[in-house]
C-alpha cells in the first residue's frame, strides 16, 4: 500500500495582474480582486498582502471586513469587488 497524501486546492489570482497600475491609498474608486480555483471543495480564502513581494510577512487586507474568511466563489471562480484601501500608519 502506498503512502497517503493530501490534494490541495490551486488558486490563481486573475486580477490584479502584472502590469495593473499600482493601487493608491485613499482612491475613491473601488478595486476588484478576482481568482480562479481548482481542487477539492473549500468554502473560504484568506486575503492577505505583503509589501515585500511573495516572501512576506503577510497581513490581512486592512479595511476589508471578513478578509480572513472570504467566500471562495463557485464554479471555479471567485471575486471580492469594491475594495477601498485604507491604511492607518
Amino acid at each position: 500500500m502506498g503512502t497517503a497524501f493530501l490534494i490541495k486546492n490551486r488558486i490563481t489570482v486573475t486580477n490584479p495582474t502584472t502590469g495593473t497600475p499600482p493601487w493608491s491609498v485613499g482612491n475613491t474608486s473601488p478595486y476588484v480582486i478576482q481568482w480562479s480555483y481548482e481542487g477539492p471543495s473549500t468554502t473560504t480564502v484568506k486575503l492577505e498582502y505583503s509589501t515585500n513581494g511573495d516572501i512576506g510577512p503577510f497581513v490581512l487586507l486592512p479595511g476589508v471586513p471578513g478578509a480572513a474568511a472570504v467566500s471562495i466563489g463557485s464554479g471555479g471562480t471567485g471575486s471580492l469587488i469594491g475594495i477601498s484601501i485604507h491604511l492607518h500608519l
